[in-house]
């Protein structure tokens, strides 16, 4: 293999023969259908592998007209002065990650290379930066490796800080030295979201008995339904999760109600949760004379989650109807003696 485009020169040399004939040297390349070019002054080889072909003639010519003709002599010649590069990707599908998630990277290499040791490769991940290592690669185009995302990471579009030979070289086949400054990235072709950070810690606001006779901090047998306000911070990794409504009647919250999908048009607001009498019913321990107690667990689109400060508003129980005792009339009748 030539590194370096080589510059071809044929000399001709009949020895004690008549002599080459002028413009009597040949050459093509490939095998080339068009014919052979003639020979003026050096030529450069192309990239790649090709097969140079050539011949001489000398001066000495028959009654014909022909000239002794050298047998056509052949060599294949080997360039490559190109380094090979390297491009960034991921097959993790587009979308946001938590602890411990793994997260696929790959090289792909613009040719065949080969490694004396591990490809170190760097990610961009917050205050520390993560690696993985891709293994020794064999006359290899494809390397991958796996991040698995640790508590603390971060990263709005995941991308490659930098890709490096742990120790020794990666070579093609030629013997160039790889580029492994990359020339496109992860965040080029994929949208990967790091995110490792709990939702910011909220406080669950009023709660309300709708329906029927209305009692402020009361639930009572014409109520049909609860809203409880949930304030939802101003919090773009918010978008694509959750808030969870949850409430207890025997000291043990628990989901009450499906959870309500958290949009763009939600960040900054407070939600109106509502649930049905029979969904606040069902809770277990509900009885004549609870305290109904209300919180909410938000989890952003990466799974973290943060559980709400319990609303200082509560729900007593009171389902029973008032009964009036007009207790017993006694007429009493009294005698009077005169004397």
């Amino acid at each position: 293999w030539y590194t370096v485009v080589p510059t071809i020169t044929l000399t001709c040399n009949d020895g004690a023969g008549s002599g080459c004939l002028a413009g009597g040297t040949k050459y093509r390349w490939d095998g080339f259908i068009g014919g052979y070019n003639t020979y003026t002054v050096p030529f450069v080889a192309p990239q790649g592998i090709h097969t140079l072909e050539w011949y001489s003639e000398d001066q000495a010519e028959d009654a014909l007209g022909a000239h002794n003709v050298e047998t056509v002599q052949t060599q294949i010649i080997k360039v490559d002065t190109l380094a090979p590069t390297v491009a960034v990707t991921s097959n993790t599908l587009d979308g946001a990650y938590n602890v411990p998630d793994a997260i696929d990277v790959r090289l792909t290499f613009s040719e065949a290379v080969t490694t004396t040791d591990t490809i170190t490769v760097t990610l961009e991940t917050g205050a520390t930066d993560r690696t993985c290592i891709i293994p020794i690669m064999t006359n290899a185009t494809l390397g991958t490796c796996t991040y698995t995302v640790q508590a603390g990471d971060t990263s709005a579009d995941l991308n490659v800080n930098t890709v490096a030979a742990t120790t020794g070289s990666v070579l093609d086949i030629a013997g160039n030295t790889a580029n492994l400054t990359p020339t496109s990235n992860l965040a080029d072709t994929s949208a990967i979201v790091i995110d490792t950070t709990s939702p910011d810690a909220f406080i669950v606001g009023g709660v309300f008995a709708r329906g029927g006779t209305e009692v402020a901090s009361y639930w009572n047998f014409t109520n049909t339904s609860v809203d409880v306000v949930v304030p939802v911070a101003n919090d773009t990794s918010l978008v694509g999760g959750t808030l969870q409504l949850q409430a207890e009647a025997d000291g043990t919250f628990e989901n009450v109600g499906p959870a309500f999908p958290i949009t763009l048009g939600s960040l900054g607001t407070s939600i109106f949760y509502s649930i049905s009498a029979a969904e606040l019913e069902a809770i277990s321990g509900f009885s004549e004379g609870d305290v109904i107690t209300f919180t909410a667990i938000i989890t952003d689109l990466a799974g973290n989650a943060a559980i709400g400060t319990q609303s200082a508003t509560v729900l007593t129980v009171d389902q029973t109807a008032p009964t009036v005792n007009a207790g017993t009339d006694k007429e009493v009748n009294t005698l009077a003696a005169q004397d």
